[in-house]
């Protein structure tokens, strides 16, 4: 698959999926996709801290992500800006930016 292959070049975390999970994802996504346009999602009656990637990552439009656009689904947003690419925020790098945002006190982000 050309997309197993690419996201193993790039060292993106779908490159250590077997092409059969690839397969079931996208399966997931495109059922989800589907499902989108009919959704009626509730508003969450509390505080969201949205983790942001900062680091742009090539081939990939971010220019519609907005953090704004979670306000619809929240009583308050609060955005954290992480120097990552959007598929690395799980490296240990971006993991520490994040776990510095915590109140070791209360597990609560500061």
């Amino acid at each position: 698959s050309v997309i197993l292959a690419l996201a193993r070049e790039q060292s993106h975390i779908l490159g250590t999926f077997s092409l059969d999970h690839l397969n079931q994802l996208a399966a997931v996504l495109a059922n989800n996709s589907r499902l989108v346009s009919t959704a009626r999602l509730d508003r969450f009656d509390g505080d969201i801290t949205l983790f942001a990637a900062t680091r742009q990552t090539t081939g990939l439009d971010r220019t519609h992500a907005k953090p704004e656009s979670w306000m619809p689904f929240c009583r308050s947003l609060r955005t954290v800006p992480v120097g990552a690419e959007h598929h690395r925020m799980l490296s240990p790098d971006a993991l520490r930016q994040i776990a510095g945002t915590f109140n070791d006190a209360s597990g609560v982000p500061s």
